[in-house]
């Protein structure tokens, strides 16, 4: 420990003063020769633990700064937690409240319309957005924890390591799981949404959009009424009497 060495360095340059006082009252002694290499034996233990002192302030004050970052990234981690769990309580409101108006009910194969989009809807991309960033930050933060941890094992080998790092190793550790199970939650909470607004477009509109699959011959019309004119009514509505004109023909 840093205590340690300090007090044993103190104890060696209290030795030092003491034979360099008694080389002065002895100068003339046989055994002055000896002192001097005694001396000079302390004086290079002496520099060595100051440079073993200094090589350990180093590594601790590194290390304090690694956690003290690592503190700052999880307390932005933990404000974006809340305000996620926050929209997901929106969330939840917003799907009661479509349950209640739309209800539930089962759909006919033989009478359904299907809608299957190029691309996902803007909702399904930000959730997955969402998620890849909360990926992200959880994959960094674990490997800040392996780093640290394997400081840790260098300094049980020879080196120091602050007390309270273990500590804060196991704080971290159990930020780290609550975060994941935040993501799960949330993961839970965007394929909910997507559901609902599924099942809405289905009810309003006839149509039941499938975001897994893609028709190359409606490519035309969602690139012309989705992205150029950014209406979906539109394109529903231009699919609707194209579907009624081909059935009339028929």
């Amino acid at each position: 420990q840093l205590t340690a060495v300090s007090e044993e360095r103190d104890r060696l340059r209290k030795d030092h003063n003491m034979l360099s006082n008694q080389k002065t009252r002895d100068g003339d002694d046989m055994s002055s020769k000896k002192m001097e290499s005694d001396l000079s034996q302390m004086e290079k233990v002496v520099r060595e633990l100051e440079t073993t002192l200094h090589e350990q302030r180093e590594l601790i004050s590194q290390q304090h700064a690694e956690l003290n970052l690592m503190n700052e990234k999880l307390s932005i981690e933990a404000r974006k937690a809340k305000s996620l769990e926050r929209e997901g309580d929106q969330l939840r409101s917003q799907v009661a409240l479509l349950e209640s108006k739309l209800g539930h009910g089962d759909y006919s194969a033989s009478s359904t319309k299907v809608l299957r989009m190029v691309n996902t809807l803007a909702m399904d991309s930000e959730a997955k957005q969402t998620i890849e960033a909360l990926q992200a930050e959880l994959k960094k933060t674990k490997e800040r924890l392996q780093a640290i941890e394997e400081l840790k094992g260098q300094a049980d080998a020879g080196t120091v390591v602050d007390a309270n790092v273990a500590e804060k190793l196991a704080q971290l550790k159990n930020q780290v799981a609550t975060l994941e199970k935040r993501e799960e939650r949330y993961k839970a909470v965007f394929l909910e949404r997507i559901s609902v607004f599924r099942k809405a477009c289905c009810s309003l509109f006839g149509y039941q959009v499938n975001g897994y699959t893609s028709q190359h011959e409606i490519a035309q019309q969602v690139d012309i009424f989705i992205r150029k004119m950014n209406s979906i009514p539109a394109f529903t509505a231009n699919l609707t009497m194209e579907s009624f004109n081909k059935r009339s023909i028929c």
